[in-house]
């Protein structure tokens, strides 16, 4: 074993089981321990066998090598875990919850428009504003149902003039005839309602809602007019009866318009001078029999033969109304009164529909 000199026969120990010990050995040696007592000779057996033995376990513990430290000139990269794959399901995922729209909140309040504060209320949302103008009536919360049949569909408000209901008063009377065209547009600035608009007028507001919109045209996109004055209604009511009128025109409306600083003829004679709203959409509501007539009968004011001039009178001038735009239309209403957006209130209602759509909004 100790024999150097035969290179060719030295013992491989890092594998045993390539070949049988005693095959390892050379001639020489094997001679050599031929010799030997058997003690000895079993001796050097054992001691191979014993390293030949202890290299292969050597061998076998090193065989998992261990990896190096990183160090700080290369620093080892993370390896993110796989991504889980989750399984196909015919369950629909769940939409990812979103915050819902702000709701509007409602216009409700005075505000200045030059001295004195005037009351608008809005409900609703969308665009176009319809905005809805009284005649006489100072309670403008008659026009609540209406308002919020509208504001279903867009936003809607209703407002009272100064002298009105919850407004100021203001202290100048009469009250100048074009006063009511400003005082709108500078409430509608100052509750930041931006247009565009649609007007609703009834009976002394149908001539304001038209001077408006002659005066703001890129404002406006629709109207409707429901038993609007006509500017040249008392003028024409005299030529048919052939005398001036004498009653319920003057002894009630106007005294009651009077009272609030309110020229009805001085903003007529302004009216008069709008000839087209080009073609903006427009429907004119009228009541089937004019409301004049219960009043003029119970007064004993006017004969049978007269109050039917006066009603024809009445529904030719509407129909001027409607030539104010090349869109506009004609409603008649049946068994309709002149309070006719409080008793029915969806028929004015729809009249605001059919006319928003219209408008391109």
């Amino acid at each position: 074993i100790r024999d150097r000199k035969h290179s060719k026969d030295r013992i491989q120990l890092e594998g045993i089981a390539m070949r049988p010990v005693w095959a390892l050995m050379s001639t020489r040696v094997r001679a050599r321990c031929q010799t030997l007592s058997p003690y000895a000779r079993v001796l050097p057996l054992v001691v191979i066998l014993a390293v030949s033995l202890a290299g292969c376990a050597q061998k076998t513990t090193e065989a998992p090598v261990a990896q190096a430290e990183p160090t700080a000139e290369q620093p080892t990269a993370t390896v993110a875990p796989p991504t889980p794959t989750i399984p196909p399901t015919d369950t629909p995922m769940p939409a990812t919850p979103t915050e819902p729209p702000p709701q509007p909140t409602p216009v409700l309040g005075r505000f200045d428009v030059g001295g004195y504060r005037l009351l608008i209320s809005c409900k609703g949302n969308g665009s176009p504003i319809v905005i809805m103008e009284s005649g006489h009536n100072p309670a403008t919360e008659l026009w609540q149902s209406i308002r919020d049949g509208v504001a279903e569909f867009t936003t809607a408000c209703y407002y009272d003039r100064a002298n009105y209901g919850r407004s100021e008063q203001d202290p100048v009377k009469p009250r100048p005839n074009d006063i009511y065209v400003q005082d709108l547009h500078t409430l509608l600035e100052e509750s930041g309602l931006v247009g565009p608009y649609v007007l609703v007028g009834h009976s002394f507001g149908g001539l304001i809602t038209r001077l408006y919109a002659d005066n703001f045209p890129e404002d406006v996109v629709g109207m409707v007019l429901v038993d609007s004055y006509h500017p040249d209604q008392w003028e024409r009511f005299e030529e048919v009866l052939g005398a001036p009128i004498n009653s319920y025109l003057f002894t009630g409306i106007a005294v009651h318009a009077t009272s609030r600083g309110v020229d009805e003829r001085g903003v007529a004679s302004l009216a008069k001078e709008v000839k087209t709203l080009g073609d903006i959409p427009i429907v004119v509501f009228t009541e089937e029999a004019w409301h004049i007539g219960p009043v003029a009968i119970s007064e004993n004011t006017f004969t049978d033969d007269e109050l039917d001039l006066l009603q024809k009178t009445w529904l030719e001038m509407q129909g001027e109304l409607v030539q104010l735009s090349s869109n506009g239309t004609s409603v008649i209403g049946e068994d309709t009164g002149p309070t006719m957006y409080i008793e029915q209130p969806e028929l004015v209602i729809e009249a605001i529909r059919s006319v928003i759509p219209a408008t391109g909004n």
